[in-house]
């Protein structure tokens, strides 16, 4: 799913960052994500706010 359409950015890709352990900041500053219109970054967060505790288990396991 398209997250950014700006700066074109999928889930797949803001998971991938997300597991490597960047922040939504480090995130914004490699790929552009927010710095367009800046209308994805809600639902940026909530992918974050979902997927952050997932990859603290799996990296804990």
């Amino acid at each position: 799913m398209i997250i950014c359409v700006c700066k074109n950015v999928n889930s797949r890709q803001l998971k991938e960052c997300l597991a490597k352990g960047m922040s939504l900041d480090d995130i914004s500053e490699q790929m552009g994500l927010g710095t367009g219109c800046g209308r994805c970054l809600e639902y940026a967060c909530r992918v974050v706010e979902k997927e952050a505790p997932l990859i603290a288990r799996e990296s804990a396991a």
